[in-house]
This record gives structure tokens, C-alpha cells and sequence, in this order.
């Protein structure tokens, strides 16, 4: 095991903390110890090959770097999806309770939480991203059962680490498409994204917000950046949070609504046999309407 040194305070910062920054590719390191009087009260984030102190971003965001380090792929499907196409389409990985250790040694509450679901309740815990502009602000951690699917207390089986003012995006090549679809919770666009990917279509790619608490302007900047000029629009749920979302984004999406899709219900929920051909139809609608041709 290779251990490094704090430029700061001398202290070992071990394999678990040490990450490779997602914009540079540089090794980089994290001491946690903010009980050290060399960095009182902060983490300490330095390049592992020169010791020079980082200047960029710290704290939260190099432990959400730490964690992502930590994702692996499937070896099994959930809620229907196979494994691989939820790693290698949907970005959805699997993460172990000794790596949230790792990652976020002073996160007790969290680390608690995930020995619990996987120790007591046999568990396994999904990572999915979320995304600010270009750059990874958090993650959301959900707890499932291999039996049942979800986690065995609702809500006490999701956790969000870092920054819930994102938007789940699943990996994209650059391609743009002919819409995005924003859906309220993650698993509602990986469904869209199932569908999309069983068709073989590539007119509509799905996004999702994770908490309703994300800002307007946050999913403006962040769409804008990786979906210039592609219109967007909203199947949000049809109960008091999804209209309370609606209302506040209606200047950046265009809701629409797919029968069957009542109070709580969400894209995942509706009758898999025609929901992707009846979104389809609605989204080639609106865009009709867009170019003026009708």
C-alpha cells in the first residue's frame, strides 16, 4: 500500500484518499484531518506527484472525486434493467459501504446509513451522479433489495452526498438530439433511456432532477452547456412537489403529459408497451409546432 505525506501537517493520507482529478488527469490527494492544527477545520487537497497545494476546488468536491473513484459496474439487473446497460448507458454504478468509509471518513451519519442498509438489510447501494454545468457536484446513493427492488425503509433508503443542485445526466456522445425530456427522479429517465435505447432512437435523450429543490437556473446553465439550442420539456409527477416544479420551470421546459402518468406516478410507472411511442408522438408534436410547421 502506498501511503503519501500532508504537505501541511505530515499526517499518512492512504490509497483511499488519494484520486485523479476528472479535468487535469493529475494524481491528487486528500487529508481529512480537520483536527490537525495545520489546516484547522478544512480538508487538505495536494498534488501527490509535487506536493504543491491545490488552489482549485476543496472539501466536498474532492471527496465527491474520492467517491467516484470507487464506482464499479453491475453484475446484476435491477427494477428490470440489465446491469450493463445501466453502467455503460445510464452511468448508474455500484458503490460498497467500506468505500463510502474511504471516501468520506468524517461523514459518520452516512457511513452509518450504508452499513445499516447493506449489513442489516442485505442491500446493495446505487450511485448515480449529478451533474452542475461541466462539472460533478454530488451523488445520490439509493439502497436495494434484490427481492423487493427498492430499499427496505422509503425514504431512509436514499442518501445524497455533495450538492443536490444538479441534474442527472447520463453519459452522451456529443451527438445532439432532437429533444430532451426532464424527468422527476433518476430511475423515470433511465426508463426513457431503456426505451429510447431498445428503439434505437435517437430523437429524444432523457435527463432528471433529484431533489425539487434544484434552482430554474441550474437546469437553464447546465442544459444550455451540454444541450445548446436543443428544445426542452418537462414529464414531471402529477402530484404536489411535480406541479410545484412545473410551475417554477416553465420558463425553461415545456410540460407535457403521457396518459396513465397520475399522482406520484412517474415515466417508469406508465404501461411499458406504448409509453415511449406516445411520448414520441407528443415530443415530434411540439417540435412540429416549434418549427412552425403546423
Amino acid at each position: 500500500m502506498c501511503f503519501f505525506s500532508c504537505p501541511k501537517c505530515n499526517g499518512p493520507v492512504p490509497p483511499g484518499s488519494q484520486w485523479v482529478d476528472s479535468k487535469t488527469g493529475e494524481r491528487m490527494g486528500t487529508c481529512f484531518k480537520q483536527n490537525r492544527p495545520e489546516h484547522p477545520g478544512e480538508n487538505c487537497n495536494f498534488h501527490l506527484d509535487t506536493g504543491e497545494l491545490q488552489s482549485g476546488p476543496s472539501g466536498a468536491y474532492s471527496s465527491i472525486q474520492v467517491l467516484k473513484q470507487f464506482g464499479r459496474e453491475f453484475r446484476r439487473s435491477i427494477r428490470g434493467f440489465d446491469g450493463s446497460f445501466l453502467s455503460r448507458v445510464c452511468g448508474v454504478t455500484l458503490v460498497n459501504r467500506n468505500d463510502i468509509g474511504k471516501a468520506l471518513p468524517d461523514n459518520l451519519p452516512l457511513w452509518k446509513w450504508a452499513d445499516s442498509v447493506q449489513v442489516d438489510y442485505r442491500c446493495f447501494i446505487t450511485m448515480i451522479a449529478i451533474q452542475r454545468g461541466s462539472d460533478l457536484v454530488g451523488f445520490q446513493l439509493r439502497a436495494f433489495t434484490l427481492k423487493h427492488g427498492d430499499g427496505p425503509i422509503s425514504p431512509d433508503s436514499v442518501r445524497t452526498v455533495g450538492s443536490a443542485d444538479g441534474l442527472y445526466i447520463p453519459p452522451h456522445t456529443g451527438v445532439l438530439p432532437s429533444a430532451v425530456v426532464i424527468h422527476e427522479g433518476a430511475w423515470g429517465a433511465i426508463a426513457g433511456m431503456s426505451d429510447a435505447h431498445d428503439y434505437q432512437s435517437h430523437e429524444i435523450f432523457c435527463v432528471a432532477v433529484l431533489s425539487a429543490s434544484v434552482k430554474p437556473e441550474t437546469i437553464k446553465s447546465t442544459l444550455d452547456l451540454i444541450f445548446p439550442g436543443v428544445p426542452r420539456f418537462s414529464v414531471f409527477d402529477q402530484d404536489h412537489a411535480g406541479i410545484k416544479l412545473r410551475e417554477k420551470t416553465l420558463h425553461i421546459a415545456k410540460p407535457i403529459t403521457i396518459n396513465g402518468a397520475g399522482p406520484g406516478k412517474d415515466y417508469r410507472d406508465l404501461n411499458s408497451d406504448f409509453r415511449f411511442e406516445r411520448l414520441s408522438e407528443i415530443i415530434r408534436a411540439e417540435l412540429k409546432v416549434l418549427d412552425g410547421r403546423v
